[in-house]
């Protein structure tokens, strides 16, 4: 029991202070509020507030079904299992993520540095590459690395082009050279080997 107990009423003041070994606790009610000056505040029913600012909270554990949150900053967060339906992240600093099955719809990457990728199918307008091992190419034109020289399979033929417009076409019959302007400059085949100047 408090060693000293008082209750003051001044107009439209009521105090109840309670004093024990230097500790006090005190409830004061006035027209202004209630202010409640305690180490320990027990509430054991239902209790409602309406409007509330909260500064230093310890939940231990909270069960929030429905939560609208202006300006949330986290410093560490461990979520277990999370479901996120849409999220909308500004400027994101991911160190290490492990993305079981990942479906991105758009996504614009500067750059990025991948190891080891399976692609399924890749549709790119620009492709540059150090060593690309495949099986098969389709509509492929190979070009030097100064540009003056092509290759390509035109028709059933391999077509070795230069930048004056002299081709060489290459088939299972025969290998034939031809001018810029279209006529034969040499030819060989099975029959015979003809240079023509």
């Amino acid at each position: 029991m408090a060693t000293t107990s008082q209750i003051s009423q001044l107009s439209n003041n009521i105090n109840l202070r309670v004093k024990q070994n230097g500790v006090v606790n005190q409830i004061n009610i006035s027209t202004e509020g209630i202010l409640i000056d305690c180490k320990r505040v027990h509430i054991t029913g239902q209790t409602i507030i309406d409007n509330s600012v909260i500064r230093t909270a310890h939940i231990k554990e909270a069960a929030i079904t429905s939560a609208q949150i202006a300006n949330l900053a986290v410093g560490t967060a461990a979520i277990a299992n999370v479901s996120i339906i849409r999220a909308k992240l500004q400027d994101a600093i991911i160190g290490t993520a492990q993305i079981e099955d990942g479906t991105i719809t758009n996504a614009k990457i500067g750059n990025l540095a991948v190891d080891n990728a399976k692609i399924s199918g890749l549709s790119a307008n620009k492709l540059n590459a150090g060593y690309i091992n495949g099986i098969d190419v389709y509509g492929a034109k190979f070009r030097s690395a100064d540009g003056l020289t092509n290759l390509e399979i035109v028709g059933g033929n391999v077509r070795l082009t230069q930048s004056g417009g002299q081709y060489v076409n290459m088939n299972p019959d025969g290998v034939y050279g031809y001018n810029s302007g279209g006529s034969v400059r040499f030819r060989m085949d099975k029959s015979l080997v003809r240079v023509q100047r």
